[in-house]
This record gives structure tokens, C-alpha cells and sequence, in this order.
């Protein structure tokens, strides 16, 4: 898919020194494209860990253990009172992680 976008004069003829203007702009979009995706995948991690470190493990174990463990849930219900909205938070923070990545790895590999 091809766009158009208005870019300073000055910027262009800067741009022009490094070679074609095309060819610059692309490295540009994908270096940029390139940082916001890590600091997105660097925010999500912080959140991840931040559950990881307040339930001392995993998510998926977590997830295992509330869906196997009825004892592991009325202790968490005692100690966690909000387990259940952290459980949702934390699933859609490592959603977003892995849609972050797949796009960092389509970037990285095309």
C-alpha cells in the first residue's frame, strides 16, 4: 500500500544527501516503527512481571491454577481480593505483548 505524506522542504534536501528520498523515508518509517513497537513491548513487559512478581509466578501457571486448584482460589480470594480483575489485566497484557512481537517479527523479517 503506497500513501502520501507533506514533509519539510529542508527535511527533503537533507534527505537527499543520503541518497534516494524513497529509500530514506522507508529506513526512517522502519526505524521508528521499530522503537514504538519495543517500547511498547517494553511497557508490557514491566506490567507482566509486575503480576508475575505480586503472584510469585507465571501467568499461565497462575491461569492453571485457578481453573484446576479450588483451594489455590478460596486462599487467593482471602489474600487477593482482586485476583480476578488482576487475572483479566494481566491476560490482555500478554496479548498485547505477543501482537507487539508479531509485528516487530514481520518488520524485522520482510
Amino acid at each position: 500500500m503506497k500513501g502520501s505524506i507533506a514533509v519539510k522542504e529542508e527535511y527533503l534536501d537533507i534527505m537527499k544527501i543520503f541518497g534516494d528520498i524513497q529509500d530514506q523515508a522507508n529506513f526512517a518509517f522502519r526505524h521508528f516503527i521499530i522503537d514504538r513497537i519495543c517500547e511498547k513491548i517494553d511497557t508490557c513487559q514491566k506490567s507482566i512481571q509486575e503480576y508475575e512478581s505480586k503472584y510469585q509466578m507465571k501467568y499461565s501457571e497462575f491461569q492453571e491454577k485457578v481453573s484446576m486448584n479450588e483451594e489455590f482460589v478460596k486462599k487467593l480470594n482471602r489474600t487477593h481480593p482482586t485476583w480476578e480483575n488482576d487475572l483479566i489485566i494481566w491476560e490482555a497484557h500478554n496479548t498485547e505483548l505477543e501482537r507487539w512481537k508479531n509485528y516487530l517479527n514481520s518488520i524485522l523479517t520482510t
